[in-house]
């Protein structure tokens, strides 16, 4: 882990840490970022499965490339 000097709204920390639950100012912080990073993985997911079943995407074709 790296340490980072930034200036942060502290209304805004103490509610991403109501809504987290956590504690810690790093805790909030490191929570609320593997929040957004796995609502982005859930978001192009989501984009994968539209394309396959608006049959832009074949996903038969993908997994012969694994191959």
């Amino acid at each position: 882990m790296s340490e980072v000097l930034i200036d942060i709204d502290e209304t805004a920390l103490a509610r991403a840490a109501e809504l987290l639950g956590t504690t810690e100012p790093s805790e909030t912080v490191g929570s609320a970022l593997r929040v957004i990073i796995s609502g982005d993985r859930a978001s192009a997911l989501a984009e994968m499965r539209r394309l396959v079943a608006e049959g832009a995407l074949d996903i038969h074709v993908l997994r012969d490339k694994r191959r």
